[in-house]
């Protein structure tokens, strides 16, 4: 009987190794009812912190370059490099969404470059199904997590490219500004009804489009710990008149309600570290500083914006194959 109970031991601790559903090499899941559940994370070693630091960089700085939120390199970075589960890589990506989106957002409302209108339809659509999302992601075995990520990133790869075409080919009236005191009282303000928040007659029509948008991204933010400025900058650029500037800033504060549902979730879920989550937030925020404030101005955009669509396709594939192997290893269930 000791050594079966040994046997079954050293299989469970194996099991919860790189990659595995327990996070972090040796974690070890508590034996609570499903609803308390917590992971119970290891010290991390200096070269853990470095590494997730340094994942933090890259994705910020390439995120920053194209107009996406990092959550695209990090998951994959940390499930490979710095080598924790996707469950956890998921979870702490999505609150870093969280922390670096608030300051971006912040810089657009004080120039009154919102659509609250927009805005709002596309939290509140997002609010409901980041719950659904965060909760499927918790129940997902890691490998078909890891696959379905894959495919996400293969589908989004040709999107980067065709969110600056679908910017530059609107009218450029569009971008026109007028001076005109803002709420704050700053002097520049985006030309357009649609520009301003409580200006222009509401749009019911365009409401419940940006609603489903928002439905759709927020369920893969808390599925995938991603940002969903992927779906949402072109989808506003599309359904709206407003100037570039103002679809970003949209679509920034509109996915920061989804993005607090989905972390809720994940904390609850113990799908969340703070060792992880902490060190990927500086380094994200720094790479972010680098790539929009030093490396943008220095490189063309539309040959960057490619580049980093094949990286994302390429990454997208590898993360696909890789996960095909783990389901195939593992055998069918």
């Amino acid at each position: 009987m000791a050594l079966r109970l040994a046997s079954s031991l050293r299989i469970r601790l194996a099991a919860g190794g790189y990659g595995a559903r327990s996070g972090l090499p040796g974690c070890v899941r508590s034996h609570l009812p499903q609803s308390r559940q917590v992971w119970q994370t290891p010290r991390r070693g200096p070269q853990d912190f470095w590494r997730t630091g340094a994942t933090g960089i890259t994705a910020g700085c390439l995120g920053s370059l194209v107009g996406l939120g990092g959550g695209f390199i990090a998951v994959p970075m940390m499930t490979s490099w710095v080598g924790i589960s996707q469950h956890l890589a998921t979870g702490s990506s999505l609150a870093v969404v969280l922390m670096t989106g608030s300051s971006g957002a912040f810089g657009y409302i004080r120039h009154g470059q919102i659509d609250y209108e927009v805005a709002l339809a596309i939290a509140l659509g997002g609010m409901i199904f980041a719950r659904a999302g965060a909760k499927l992601m918790a129940n997902t075995d890691a490998a078909r997590l890891k696959l379905y990520m894959g495919m996400l990133q293969v589908a989004v790869s040709p999107l980067i490219p065709l969110k600056a075409h679908f910017s530059k080919s609107r009218p450029a009236t569009e971008e026109k500004r007028v001076e005109a005191p803002c709420v704050d009282g700053s002097e520049s303000i985006l030309a357009g009804s649609e520009a301003r928040a409580g200006h222009g007659v509401f749009d019911a029509e365009r409401f419940a489009k940006m609603f489903v948008v928002g439905s759709l991204a927020g369920f893969l933010s808390g599925m995938f710990g991603v940002g969903g400025g992927a779906l949402t900058v072109p989808a506003i650029a599309l359904s709206t008149s407003l100037p570039q500037h103002a679809v970003v800033g949209t679509s920034l504060l509109a996915m920061l309600p989804p993005a607090v549902v989905g972390t809720a979730v994940n904390l609850a879920n113990g799908n969340i570290s703070l060792a992880v989550a902490g060190p990927l937030a500086a380094g994200s925020f720094l790479g972010g500083c680098l790539g929009s404030l030093g490396l943008a101005p220095l490189l063309p955009e539309v040959a960057l914006q490619m580049l980093f669509a094949v990286l994302m396709a390429s990454v997208g594939a590898r993360t696909i194959f890789t996960a095909r192997r783990l389901l195939a290893a593992a055998g069918p269930k």
